[in-house]
């Protein structure tokens, strides 16, 4: 059986499926020879459409090389040895995402070999399963959007909602989420963040792709537009902000497009964005129990000790309240990968002193929750 992955062509993705540590310096160069034929393997295999990947590795192993040649000092031939895995790590993950995004392939797998895939983890992250916790919000967007979309691809007439805006303290999910639910449902994706400068270009922007959604519907389906902090394009006193709320109260309808925007801030939007009937969707720093799926998602395929994920996401929720703060998601990512590249075998000891050590003055502050439970009362509670 094939794996399909980054270039179509990446075979058996399994049999490099090989834990290496190099922890100690002892016996150094068989851990590291370990590790530079198992990478460059990898590598080479996914990097055919991809010369970025190549070039990184190809730069570490030679300052590796180097080191070693100048019998520079352990602690240096260490750093050489950590950024090949790094590269290492995050090829295996970009590896496993790609072959997940093969739609194709999906499709064609019959309910054994999509068994099979799930118990050894190797479509772990296609699609909501990119989403670590957050049963609620995976059920919102199953209800209000995905299944919707399925039935239209169908051909069914159902009413999909013309716009969803994710809101909350930056670091949560919310572009996670949206790019998930395009691949979930195979639906078009256009990033219009960064391709207006003002608001009135922004309208002519969305209004442009919109009319362009239309067009591609019948061979491609339904056209997501995403927006990462829409809110600098909405002026409470704007004209132009008054006609992109009215063009998004029925984009879905005339266009066969969604509008996505995400911010950290919602408020700035003034309460006129209700006028759209949008579909309004908070994400919270992690809870207890989202903290525990979360670090238990990152840490799975990883070397790692026996861990009490309930014991340690209390152990980081009561150090994060003592500091008047909280951890979001990207940050529980980070203490998991850099301890799994620190350490031979994680540990809850490990993630907890370096979460402590790591966002001791760099958590989300008072005044980004304060603001976040502002927004939540207006367009959530009201």
């Amino acid at each position: 059986m094939e794996i399909i992955s980054i270039n179509n062509t990446y075979p058996n993705y399994s049999c490099y499926q090989k834990p290496t540590s190099f922890k100690a310096i002892k016996g150094l160069g068989n851990e590291a020879e370990n590790l530079i034929q198992y990478g460059r393997k990898l590598v080479n295999e996914v990097s055919e459409g991809n010369s970025k990947v190549k070039q990184a590795w190809d730069k570490a192993y030679q300052d590796y090389l180097s080191a070693i040649e100048r019998k520079a000092s352990e602690s240096e031939i260490r750093e050489k040895i950590k950024k090949l895995k790094e590269i290492r790590i995050d090829t295996e993950h970009a590896a496993l995402e790609a072959q997940a995004k093969n739609l194709d392939y999906q499709n064609k797998l019959d309910s054994n070999i999509k068994k099979q895939l799930n118990d050894q983890h190797i479509v772990k992250g296609f699609g909501l399963g990119k989403i670590a916790g957050y049963e609620d919000i995976k059920d919102v967007l199953q209800r209000e959007f995905i299944s919707k979309i399925k039935k239209e691809q169908k051909g069914e007439k159902v009413d999909i909602p013309s716009a969803f805006f994710f809101f909350g303290p930056k670091g949560n999910g919310k572009t996670t989420s949206t790019l998930a639910i395009a691949e979930e449902t195979q639906s078009r994706i256009i990033d219009v963040s960064d391709d207006a400068f003002s608001i009135e270009g922004f309208y002519d922007l969305i209004t442009q792709k919109s009319i362009e959604a239309e067009k591609e519907f019948a061979k491609k389906g339904r056209t997501i537009i995403f927006a990462d902090e829409f809110t600098k394009f909405c002026d409470t006193g704007s004209v132009y902000t008054k006609k992109i709320f009215d063009f998004l109260k029925d984009c879905s309808q005339k266009f066969h497009c969604t509008f996505f925007g995400t911010t950290n801030f919602l408020g700035r939007a003034g309460e006129e964005i209700k006028s759209i009937k949008p579909v309004f969707v908070s994400y919270d720093p992690p809870s207890k129990i989202n903290m525990m799926k979360i670090l238990k998602y990152y840490v799975d395929g990883r070397e790692a000790g026996e861990l009490n994920y309930s014991e340690l996401a209390d152990n980081l929720l009561d150090w994060a309240n003592q500091q008047g703060g909280a951890f979001n998601n990207s940050y529980l990512k980070e203490i998991v990968k850099n301890v799994s590249l620190e350490s031979k075998r994680i540990s809850a000891k490990d993630l907890l002193d370096y979460a402590k050590e790591r966002f001791n003055n760099s958590l989300l502050d008072e005044k980004t929750l304060k603001n976040y439970r502002q927004d939540y009362k207006m367009f959530i509670e009201n």
